[in-house]
């Protein structure tokens, strides 16, 4: 029982920022029945919390994982979570990363799970499993190894990251704020980063911020011609400043020829009417200036 009581409370903090399980941890403390003190972690009604956390659980206390996992698989055999802890549990991950796929979406999704419940080794593993040459894996791996206390390993990822590509890079959760903005502190140059937080916090309403960060990437690396035609975008519909929206505009047809930069398509801007719906149907955002607002859109050629 003591053994089990230094796992979850001490070494492991499993869950630990689920009060649901804070309210279970501190009723097994007070000398709650130790057969019981997993039961309450079923009521749990986010499926991978409930299952892949639980199985991971029960594996960092050195106890049979194998029928929770079962069960879970049987109702849904593409659970993620699930499928890491049994690829864990058998030694065969072939068929967890057929289910994962290539893109690096899913990898940070399971990533952060884990990475919330404090095992930030199986986060990390998961992580470089990825195989999409993308940032934010990489960005996010330095983060954990930043929160490990590494900060050489931390730095190798976050400059991995800089120099990666970028074609389908679209980061949007609001934890990648942090990680984002840990990666910016701990390189001091990173160009990057900045540009990509720009498009996240513009996403977010927050253009202001969002034209801080794409002013600090044009300066750490004025060749980034899409950088330049984000910012044009935003000071014509966010800033109501034309002349810089033009000053701004021109910056990409003199850099793109020099830095190598393959332009995406013709230029959108707030002097070019576009249609009012994407090739998908759904609207496009505009601006306050009654302009489509595309600069989000172009996160993904930065």
């Amino acid at each position: 029982v003591d053994r089990d009581r230094q796992c979850i409370v001490v070494e492991n903090r499993i869950l630990a920022d689920n009060p649901m399980l804070r309210r279970d941890l501190g009723a097994f403390e007070q000398g709650a029945n130790p057969q019981n003190h997993l039961i309450d972690i079923d009521r749990l009604h986010h499926v991978v919390i409930r299952a892949c956390l639980k199985a991971a659980l029960l594996r960092h206390l050195g106890r049979d994982n194998t029928a929770l996992l079962a069960e879970s698989l049987a109702i849904d055999p593409l659970q993620m979570g699930c499928l890491y802890e049994e690829s864990r549990r058998t030694g065969t991950p072939e068929v967890w990363r057929t289910v994962m796929r290539q893109e690096a979406h899913n990898y940070l999704d399971l990533a952060l799970h884990y990475a919330k419940a404090g095992l930030l080794e199986e986060a990390v593993e998961i992580l470089q499993a990825c195989p999409e040459q993308s940032p934010m894996p990489s960005y996010y791996e330095g983060y954990l190894h930043g929160l490990a206390g590494d900060e050489a390993a931390a730095r190798a990822c976050c400059l991995r990251a800089e120099h990666l590509p970028a074609p389908r890079c679209y980061p949007n959760r609001v934890e990648e704020i942090a990680i984002l903005e840990y990666a910016i502190r701990l390189l001091g140059r990173a160009p990057r980063a900045h540009a990509l937080l720009g498009c996240l916090l513009y996403d977010k309403k927050q253009a202001d911020a969002a034209i801080a960060h794409w002013e600090a990437s044009v300066q750490q690396d004025p060749g980034q011609a899409l950088v330049h035609r984000n910012l044009a975008i935003a000071r014509y519909n966010k800033q109501g400043d034309a002349d810089a929206a033009l000053r701004e505009k021109e910056q990409p047809r003199l850099s793109a020829p020099a830095a190598g930069i393959r332009p995406a398509g013709r230029p959108a801007g707030p002097f070019q009417r576009r249609p009012a719906a994407a090739a998908g149907g759904e609207p496009r955002a505009r601006g306050a200036a009654g302009r489509p607002d595309a600069a989000v859109c172009h996160a993904a050629e930065l």
